[in-house]
């Protein structure tokens, strides 16, 4: 048994794109997380009320979405090797 990578091969161009745009999504996403994330530690610290709750909401809905995800994800997986 042999492996044709002859369509892959084909594609090269294609493939390159693609992980070029999902390097730079990564990039992007990370620079923008550390700025909101600096932001927010900064906003927390403030001696402003408001804007001092208001990251702290933003920071626990983050922490909570995540978390929610998280589980949801582990739950649809569990349950697919659970079940017969």
């Amino acid at each position: 048994m042999s492996l044709d990578f002859s369509p892959i091969f084909e594609r090269w161009p294609m493939l390159l794109d693609g992980a070029l745009v999902t390097m730079k999504l990564a990039a992007s996403a990370t620079i923008l997380g550390f700025i909101i994330g600096t932001l927010c530690a900064i906003g927390r610290n403030s001696k402003v009320e408001w804007l001092s709750n208001l990251c702290a909401c933003y920071v626990e809905a983050v922490r909570t979405l995540h978390s929610w995800c998280r589980s949801s994800w582990y739950s649809l997986a569990c349950h697919r090797w659970v079940s017969p």
